[in-house]
């Protein structure tokens, strides 16, 4: 239950984060912007890092946390970049495939339990997908568009940081692990921050408030789906993390003024249903 407590929490804090992303990215760089966001998020956790300090006693743990680092590095570019090609609410539902490509790297590599109800979700979100990119006009081509392209993409590097978080978190506090998932980035974006300065310093002076949220927001809902990794296993938390969406496209509509047509819509309600089903809380 506590699993699905902090799994909650996450999907809360990480669908307010989402909104003011967009906010921010419609008019900022997304590299500048990576750098920027990093950098106080790692700061934030910085406190947690002292506190908390200790070394592992398998020395192979550190590959795990550099290889994570690397993930959400990625992740973050493309996912950043996204977020100035299309609108927050369909990058949410986009983004759900995370919770597909989570699924299968946590069967493949964590050996975790497989059900009917499981495939099922699998399927439903598979099928809004489907629903949501195409057009009769067009047919499947905006899953060529270079933001829907970039959100998968994104995806897919979520979802291999994630499994390796499951797997790494046993090693480390997690305040300490969190400061060097986020730290590590900053190292690896500094020579293209660098080529950015302009960026970054309109960022810092134009959208610091609301990237300070973003950062809060983020680091919050990183922080509560670790602790739901400690209680459940991956492919129950990161479909319950995943129905941020809901706050997403709410939000997106409230405050960012996008439309929200009958496809979306329907298109929202077989995801969620897809994700409460892998979650595991319906048992065929």
């Amino acid at each position: 239950m506590l699993g699905i407590l902090f799994a909650a929490l996450s999907a809360l804090t990480s669908g307010c984060e989402s909104i003011l992303h967009r906010y921010v990215l419609v008019k900022e760089d997304s590299i500048g912007y990576a750098f920027v966001w990093h950098c106080l998020t790692a700061l934030l956790f910085l406190p947690l890092f002292l506190i908390e300090f200790k070394l592992p006693t398998e020395q192979t743990a550190w590959l795990f946390v550099i290889a994570s680092s690397v993930f959400w590095a990625c992740a973050s570019f493309a996912g950043f970049k996204a977020y100035s090609q299309m609108e927050v609410s369909s990058k949410s539902l986009i983004g759900r495939t995370k919770v597909l490509f989570s699924f299968l790297l946590a069967l493949l590599f964590l050996r975790e339990t497989i059900s009917a109800e499981k495939i099922l979700g699998v399927v439903l979100i598979f099928a809004g997908l489907i629903l949501l990119t195409y057009k009769k006009s067009i047919g499947f081509s905006d899953l060529k568009s270079k933001g829907v392209s970039l959100t998968i993409l994104s995806a897919f590097f979520v979802s291999c940081a994630l499994i390796i978080d499951k797997f790494a978190t046993q090693f480390f506090p997690l305040g300490m692990y969190s400061f060097i998932v986020y730290a590590l980035p900053v190292v690896f974006l500094v020579p293209f921050a660098l080529q950015r300065k302009a960026d970054v310093k309109s960022i810092v002076k134009n959208k610091f408030a609301a990237t300070l949220g973003t950062v809060i927001l983020g680091a919050a809902s990183y922080y509560f789906i670790l602790n739901a990794f400690k209680f459940a296993e991956a492919s129950v938390v990161i479909p319950i993390a995943e129905l941020s969406m809901l706050v997403t496209v709410a939000g997106g509509a409230l405050v960012l003024r996008e439309k929200v047509d009958a496809k979306k819509i329907i298109a929202a309600v077989v995801v969620i249903a897809g994700a409460v089903l892998l979650s595991g809380v319906f048992r065929f």
